[in-house]
C-alpha cells in the first residue's frame, strides 16, 4: 500500500516538473516585444497650405489619456484594423469648420498594442501621443464622432521639445521618401508656431 502511495507522489511529481518545464521552455522562448511598421496608403500633402484646406478641425493642445485599444483579425487571423482612441484637451483652436464647442475630444489613433503576439502595430507609420505633449493637430470628423489626423502623421505634429528632440521609432517599412515629406512638413508647422512649443 505505502509503495503504491509512492509510487503515485512520484509520478505526480515528476509530471509536476515535467509541466513546469515546458513552462519555463515557453517563457523563455515567448516573442520579445516588437514595433511593427504596416504600411498603408494614405492622403499626401506637400504644404501647409494643403493641409489646412483640407481639415475640418485645427487644434493646439494636450493629450490627456488613452480611453481604448484593440487589434482586430479577421477570421483568417489576418490583421483588418488597429487603433487607439485618445482624449485631447484643446487650449487653441486654429480653424473649426465642423463647429466644434467641446474642450475635450476623442481621437482616432493609428498604433495598438496586440497582446497575442506582443507586438505594436503602427499604420502607415503612426507613433501614438505621449500622454501630457503638446501638439497641434489636422483633423478630419469621422461619422463616428471622433477626429482623425490627416494623412495619419502628417497631422499630427509635436509641439514639446522633449520629443521634437528625441528619439523616433524608426519607420522601418515606410520608404524614405514619405518620411521625408513627413519631416518636411513637420519642421515648417513647427516653425509656423514656434512661440507654441513647451
Amino acid at each position: 500500500m505505502n509503495k503504491k502511495k509512492y509510487l503515485t507522489i512520484g509520478l505526480s511529481l515528476m509530471m509536476l516538473l515535467a509541466l513546469a518545464g515546458c513552462n519555463s521552455k515557453d517563457s523563455s522562448t515567448s516573442s520579445k516585444h516588437e514595433d511593427i511598421f504596416i504600411d498603408a496608403k494614405t492622403d499626401s500633402y506637400q504644404t501647409i497650405e494643403e493641409l489646412e484646406k483640407a481639415s475640418d478641425l485645427i487644434v493646439i493642445g494636450t493629450k490627456i489619456k488613452e480611453l481604448e485599444s484593440n487589434v482586430l483579425y479577421d477570421e483568417n487571423g489576418v490583421y483588418q484594423v488597429a487603433y487607439t482612441y485618445s482624449s485631447f484637451n484643446i487650449d487653441e483652436i486654429i480653424k473649426n469648420d465642423v463647429n466644434e464647442l467641446n474642450k475635450e475630444i476623442k481621437i482616432f489613433e493609428n498604433q495598438a498594442y496586440d497582446k497575442k503576439t506582443n507586438k505594436t502595430l503602427h499604420i502607415a507609420g503612426y507613433t501614438n501621443m505621449i500622454g501630457g505633449n503638446k501638439y497641434i493637430l489636422y483633423l478630419s470628423l469621422s461619422d463616428g464622432n471622433y477626429y482623425i489626423p490627416l494623412a495619419v502623421t502628417i497631422g499630427k505634429v509635436p509641439l514639446s521639445k522633449s520629443e521634437i528632440n528625441g528619439d523616433k521609432l524608426k519607420m522601418k517599412n515606410n520608404d524614405e521618401v514619405s518620411i521625408g515629406i513627413v519631416d518636411k512638413l513637420h519642421k515648417e508647422i513647427q516653425n509656423k508656431y514656434a512661440n507654441k512649443i513647451v
